[in-house]
């Protein structure tokens, strides 16, 4: 085989398991928060790429209830916050809010950004396993979202 029809199958064989990693992601985010468990239960395999299923069985060790935690964090210019509360049922985040209390124009902005965008990746989900990346470019927020996140954890540990 010469080197140019290697490049072109290894090419084609990229794009078909992005396709179908694409699908299998873009089902799981079709599927309700209150479906989730009984409609998405197994972990999906396509072509030797595994893409886990939202919230698949309780999290054992967290108790219940109403937990909230502030995030400090740092900024060019100084300290911002977050305030975060997550509800939890079973491990699994059943309802979230975030209240922007920064100081400053920008950061105000970013977390204006972040908290209009973040339920989605976390309603739904086993506290134990959840950790956001920047969410609407917001890196810096969502970095204390993550530590008042951990805060919560330690809390609801049983």
């Amino acid at each position: 085989m010469n080197t140019t029809k290697n490049i072109k199958i290894k090419a084609i064989s990229y794009f078909a398991l992005s396709l179908a990693i694409a699908a299998v992601m873009y089902a799981q985010a079709a599927v309700p928060a209150t479906h989730a468990k009984s409609a998405v239960s197994i972990t999906h395999t396509v072509a030797s790429a595994t893409v886990a299923p939202i919230a698949t069985e309780p999290t054992v060790g967290f108790t219940d209830g109403t937990y909230t935690a502030t995030g400090d964090y740092y900024v060019p210019g100084g300290s911002e916050q977050i305030n975060v509360t997550l509800t939890l049922q079973s491990g699994v985040i059943t309802n979230t809010s975030a209240t922007a209390d920064a100081s400053r124009r920008d950061s105000r902005r970013y977390q204006d950004a972040f908290i209009s965008k973040y339920k989605n990746r976390v309603i739904g989900k086993r506290i134990d396993q959840l950790s956001l990346s920047k969410v609407s470019g917001a890196s810096l927020t969502t970095k204390g979202f993550n530590l008042a996140l951990a805060k919560i954890k330690a809390e609801a540990k049983s």
